[in-house]
């Protein structure tokens, strides 16, 4: 699961990258990248506590939910690429 959510990330940074006309929107996304890559990186290394995993599990796929539903109309590829990071998400149990 790890790699494919390494690939969808780097298919959300591309996206990221393509969103040119859309300051705003491209700030939020890379925030959302980066904590991403954090999480990811706290997931593959040192072991959490469960309470402290799931709550940052939690708070990463609300704004993940918000993410998408900000962005459905303006930009499709973006929220198909966010919800293959969902669902890979989900699949792992986060």
């Amino acid at each position: 699961h790890y790699q494919r959510l390494r690939e969808d990330l780097e298919s959300l940074r591309i996206q990221i990258s393509a969103l040119d006309g859309d300051p705003e929107a491209k700030a939020r996304m890379s925030e959302l990248l980066a904590d991403f890559e954090e999480h990811l990186e706290g997931a593959e290394g040192a072991p959490q506590s469960p309470s402290t995993a799931a709550a940052s599990s939690s708070s990463l796929k609300q704004r993940l939910d918000d993410a998408i539903g900000g962005f459905e109309v303006e930009h499709p590829i973006l929220t198909r690429v966010l919800n293959n990071i969902m669902n890979t998400l989900s699949g792992m149990g986060i």
